[in-house]
């Protein structure tokens, strides 16, 4: 059977068309299909975020790093760059500076769909297991390409603090040289897990520390690097648009909040925005547990910045705010 397009990818879908002779042959994903619709079902799908997907209605965007991104979306989609330009992006930066929303704002604003697979997602006792999870989920994006005729890129989200770390103390292991190779051997064929429309499957990579990976996995024409460091421009640009102040008070109370808190990463303002929100819920929960349509009404209501819960989120997430004992268990064990 043969469709021409399915606009939304589901846990099924029909199977696609035949692929474009011209292209070289792609490896194929063996997908099982339903005994009773013949339909495929999709084994990744969870990984995928689309344009226009709900879940994305408060993503933060760097311009530095759109514009970036959209360069290499362009250069795999050239006839003429697709076969030379870098196949990976690595975005570099301190953790909870918005490298991963970043990416996934980009890319999905650019009309691509983006695979997002954390690195302990690429664990695998068995020798060769992260090759061969990594190579399904890329076939399985070359058959959803050629069934709704969008364009897929994956994004393999904190690679550094998995076991691609070249670092013997981050827990090499055969695997880690197994997968770099075979990152690099991707990088190096590109022809290799393309969509439909003829555009390499980009990989983007997020890093807080890449120091330790293997130089090679990093040359150039293999890979395209961007330190993601936001200015404090950036971050309260950011503040400013995720409490969303209406009234003259409350964009006094957001200045004076933003001024205290500049040197605060961007992962800081969103869970102000959460912890806010939490303090505003709280009446509703002091007696008992409310129903489903009450919890619904009151996060569609507007969240007003009452001064008195603004400060006490910040207090709380100054206090409660989690360090990395791991680290320091490390350096004691080398003392």
């Amino acid at each position: 059977m043969t469709t021409t397009k399915v606009p939304n990818i589901t846990n099924s879908a029909t199977p696609p068309p035949s692929s474009n002779a011209t292209e070289p042959a792609q490896p194929q994903a063996q997908r099982p299909v339903h005994a009773t619709t013949g339909a495929y079902r999709w084994m990744y799908a969870q990984y995928i975020r689309r344009p226009g997907d709900p879940t994305l209605t408060n993503l933060v965007e760097f311009e530095n790093l759109s514009l970036a991104v959209r360069q290499h979306l362009a250069e795999q989609m050239g006839e003429k760059t697709k076969n030379k330009a870098a196949r990976a992006f690595w975005a570099h930066g301190r953790p909870g500076e918005g490298k991963t929303v970043g990416i996934l704002h980009a890319v999905t604003n650019a009309g691509w769909n983006l695979a997002i697979v954390p690195s302990a997602h690429l664990a695998g006792k068995e020798e060769g297991a992260p090759i061969e999870f990594l190579n399904a989920i890329l076939a399985e994006l070359v058959l959803m390409s050629s069934v709704t005729h969008t364009n897929y890129a994956i994004l393999l989200d904190d690679l550094d603090l998995g076991i691609a770390n070249a670092s013997d103390d981050m827990g090499k292991t055969v695997n880690s040289d197994l997968l770099v190779n075979h990152i690099m051997a991707l990088c190096d064929n590109r022809h290799l897990y393309r969509n439909t429309s003829g555009a390499n499957i980009p990989i983007f990579v997020t890093a807080n520390n890449a120091s330790g990976m293997r130089e090679s996995l990093l040359r150039d024409g293999r890979a395209t690097h961007y330190t993601h460091k936001p200015t404090q421009e950036d971050r309260a640009n950011i503040a400013w648009a995720l409490l969303q102040p209406k009234t003259t008070a409350e964009r006094e109370l957001v200045a004076e909040v933003v001024h205290k808190n500049k040197h605060k990463s961007v992962a800081f303002w969103t869970a102000l925005v959460h912890r806010i929100r939490a303090l505003h819920r709280r009446p509703i929960i002091g007696h008992g547990m409310p129903d489903k349509a009450t919890i619904d009404v009151t996060y569609q209501d507007r969240m007003p910045l009452d001064p008195d819960i603004v400060w006490q989120a910040v207090r709380d997430l100054r206090v409660n705010h989690v360090r990395n004992y791991l680290n320091k268990a490390r350096r004691f064990f080398r003392a």
